[in-house]
């Protein structure tokens, strides 16, 4: 992993810009009989890496959420036992 949350935050904020983009590119595109348009055929490949990148993403970053208030919580168990 080696992420911290601020670099997720950054690298999905990033995601996000691109999968507006691949949708804005797909409505405004009149490609409806065009489907095989290699611009078209592309955007669309895109738009599903980038989708694939936002969910690998957003679950790295409710695990280290997760693992930093399971430390939190450890460690007040452990200043409240001294």
């Amino acid at each position: 992993e080696g992420f911290n949350l601020q670099e997720i935050d950054t690298i999905l904020d990033g995601l996000y810009y691109r999968e507006d983009q691949c949708h804005s590119f797909l409505e405004n595109w009149d490609y409806k009989g065009n489907e095989k348009d290699e611009d078209v055929v592309n955007e669309k490949a895109t738009l599903e890496q980038t989708l694939s990148l936002i969910k690998y993403f957003e679950e790295m970053k409710v695990h280290l959420e997760e693992c930093q208030s399971n430390m939190a919580e450890t460690n007040e168990e452990t200043n409240d036992v001294t």
